[in-house]
């Protein structure tokens, strides 16, 4: 609960300031280091131009043909009902 009433405060502040938030001076030598790097991205995530959409698992054949599809994602609804 703590850092999300700093987090409120500094929104406050922010706002009443109309100002933007900007990086801690006491990290600027890890943004000056530009010898790290970061893993590649991998080929499945760099083409995100194909989707099905919303597919109901209980329409079978077509959830079937889009698991089977070459579409980088399913998106699926499921809704839990209880059992009681």
């Amino acid at each position: 609960m703590k850092l999300y009433r700093r987090r409120i405060f500094r929104k406050l502040e922010l706002d009443e300031n109309n100002s933007t938030p900007d990086f801690l001076e006491e990290t600027k030598h890890i943004r000056e280091d530009k010898s790290w790097t970061i893993a590649p991205v991998p080929d499945r995530v760099k083409c995100r131009k194909i989707d099905c959409g919303d597919v109901s698992p209980a329409n079978a054949e077509l959830f079937k043909k889009a698991l089977l599809s070459k579409a980088n994602g399913v998106q699926v609804n499921v809704i839990f009902l209880n059992s009681c």
